[in-house]
């Protein structure tokens, strides 16, 4: 079996390239779907990065049939095609016809993405899954599919994952540490070297227990394998110890920071991001979007506007900073310049329904109607055909109405209308959306 371990998940696309993958069943084991459009076009070429990657894979017809084998706790047994829709909207921007079409059948919700085959599940329902027999299996692995976000807790062990696979087989297997950015704690990725090797579990079973003695770790530490060692000195408190062994194990403030911010603890995150005296563009970027969430609009505006760099940024980065710079200057009060970001957004990413409509809040608070009213119509036609359709044309009627439009705002409410009557009535509800 070919196999490849890394800590970027977007690695996996450049290896199933060099292996010459094509058409396959991708079992992407992850608590992230990561096929988001931002930064690709519909060739699947353009900056990939981790949370985007399987979309260039379904794009170039890599991966065929996508497996998102979600952890248990993501995915509620309860209203399980409701939940799925949900977390599936996270990522992405979906056919409207896609979307509808999603069923649930014991657990398994299946249908179509970008035209492939989509199938969502946990690993309680991989038992008895049925996928293309003529086609090949891959296996991609993110580690912090293990780590509940919540307490850092290991939930399920690459050897369990693993049992419950025995009834595949794989042609090649990739695994993504995925410690930088926050989404796997430095001290769990000793996991990666368990996904290739899951036999080996047993020699460092107290690593992967909620509450394991100080005796149990350092038995791990001492005798334990070498690759395990660097972990056990992490959670005995050890760090510059386990530095010294292996220098991936180094607990930074901007990786402490950033595992903060992806669970939601914003002030604890700033707090940690602000210790670090010198700073980069990295931590200037995860303070920004710190002071935002915590409602610091100033101070987040003073560190937006010393970018001189965003230019030189990706698109996608550089896309993600304006949007939030473009929100918060409506929250200050700054319409023009909400504008001017809004406008530079919208060139970076033009198939946006959702940033043309944010353009024409905009406008219309600077009184510019005409704008206005020829950006709402920009977003309408952009998200036509997608889920977005709805809140846009929702948000337009709105707009319309206040732009003094009652006859587009009569044709919008029509549209929506339409619309809603073959959504049901829980989906509309998620969405925020009436017709009042």
């Amino acid at each position: 079996m070919l196999t490849a371990v890394f800590d970027d998940h977007k690695e996996s696309l450049a290896a199933w390239e060099s292996w010459g993958i094509e058409g396959a069943v991708c079992f992407h084991v992850d608590a992230h779907l990561d096929v988001m459009e931002e930064g690709i076009d519909r060739s699947g070429r353009g900056h990939v990065h981790c949370a985007n990657f399987l979309y260039p894979a379904l794009c170039r017809n890599i991966v065929h049939t996508l497996v998102w084998v979600l952890p248990e706790h993501l995915l509620p047994s309860k209203k399980r095609l409701s939940a799925t829709r949900t977390l599936l909207t996270h990522w992405v921007d979906p056919l409207l016809e896609e979307y509808l079409a999603l069923k649930e059948t014991d657990g398994v919700v299946a249908g179509r993405l970008f035209g492939k085959d989509l199938i969502i599940c946990t690993s309680r329902e991989l038992e008895g899954l049925n996928i293309p027999s003529h086609r090949p299996v891959i296996l991609d692995i993110d580690v912090d599919y293990f780590v509940r976000l919540e307490d850092d807790k290991v939930w399920q062990t690459p050897a369990e994952l693993h049992k419950l696979l025995e009834a595949f087989s794989f042609q090649a297997l990739t695994v993504a540490t995925s410690v930088e950015g926050g989404y796997t704690p430095v001290w769990e990725q000793y996991l990666g070297h368990l996904c290739l090797k899951p036999d080996e579990e047993e020699q460092v079973r107290p690593l992967l227990q909620s509450g394991p003695t100080g005796e149990q770790l350092e038995q791990v530490r001492d005798s334990g394998p070498s690759w395990a060692q660097a972990a056990a000195l992490c959670k005995l408190g050890c760090w510059e110890e386990a530095q010294e062994i292996d220098p991936a194990y180094q607990q930074t403030p901007l990786l402490r920071a950033a595992r903060l911010f992806e669970q939601k603890r914003y002030e604890a995150a700033l707090e940690c991001a602000d210790t670090v005296g010198e700073t980069d563009r990295s931590l200037d970027k995860l303070r920004f979007f710190l002071c935002f969430f915590t409602g610091r609009k100033e101070r987040a505006e003073s560190i937006f506007s010393t970018m001189e760099w965003l230019q030189e940024l990706p698109a996608p980065e550089h896309l993600k900073l304006l949007d939030v710079a473009g929100r918060l200057s409506l929250q200050l009060n700054q319409p023009q310049k909400a504008v001017e970001r809004f406008q530079k957004a919208c060139r970076l990413e033009p198939g946006s329904g959702v940033l043309q409509l944010a353009l024409a809040s905009a406008l219309a608070e600077v009184e510019r109607e005409g704008s206005a009213v020829q950006a709402v119509r920009r977003a309408i036609k952009r998200s036509r055909c997608r889920l977005s359709s709805v809140p846009v044309l929702s948000e337009s009627v709105r707009l319309y109405e206040k732009l003094g439009q009652p006859a587009l705002a009569r044709t919008a409410r029509r549209e929506l209308k339409n619309l809603l009557s073959r959504i049901s009535s829980q989906d509309v509800y998620q969405m925020g959306v009436s017709l009042s």
